[in-house]
């Protein structure tokens, strides 16, 4: 037996030096602790197929992109400012605007799609309505708020590019892509009035009306 203590010995050290390392596992780790993210409005009642304007603040982070996933519904970004689109069936639905510097940050926003949501005295509407442009091509759209003396309206769109030239129009302009794509105003007044258009971009569209000046 004693030809055994040796080996027991090693072991025994060896145990120790694995004990010894093994405790460093926890702090350090959590990311860029001062990013802030916020979502508004939190909470949103609308009726279905209507939308919602979501803007997202980011402070405490050098890069201020973000990240937007949503349950249901369609969503539209253009910088820091989403457009929800909610589905024709009720329910409750969700919009997280994430950062990117610090992926732990994140602000989630819950909208309630209800017949019996408010729907407001404010109508938007946009013309040109049915729109067919060839990639590339562009067109200048303009935003009528009915129901309100503020005007304005902020813009979104789900492809594309689009310029902003006033706060009731827009220059959209098509991508390389052929596809339909979808712009959506929305009253700076009431955000839970707004439309949408669709534009089909395709190789056979004809040309494109007029630049308004």
């Amino acid at each position: 037996m004693k030809k055994y203590l040796p080996s027991l010995a090693i072991l025994t050290v060896m145990g120790v030096i694995i004990a010894g390392c093994g405790g460093g596992g926890g702090g350090g780790g959590g990311g860029t602790t001062g990013v802030l993210v916020s979502l508004l409005p939190s909470t949103a009642s609308i009726q279905p197929s209507k939308s919602v304007v979501l803007t997202a603040s980011i402070a405490g982070a050098s890069n201020p992109a973000l990240t937007w996933t949503h349950v249901g519904g369609t969503l539209m970004v253009l910088d820091n400012v989403a457009t929800f689109i909610a589905p024709a069936t009720a329910g409750t639905y969700s919009v997280t605007a994430t950062s990117k510097e610090d992926s732990s940050k994140s602000a989630t926003a819950q909208i309630v799609v209800s017949n019996s949501a408010p729907g407001g005295s404010v109508t938007v509407t946009i013309t040109p309505a049915d729109i067919e442009l060839s990639p590339g091509d562009f067109i200048d759209l303009t935003a009528t708020v009915s129901g309100s003396t503020n005007k304005a309206v902020t813009w979104a769109k789900s492809g594309g590019s689009l310029s902003v030239t006033s706060s009731t129009t827009a220059r959209f302009t098509a991508p390389s892509t052929e596809n339909t794509y979808t712009v959506t105003a929305t009253s700076v007044a009431d955000p839970s009035a707004n439309t949408s258009i669709q534009i089909l971009v395709t190789s056979d569209a004809p040309p494109p009306p007029p630049v308004l000046q």
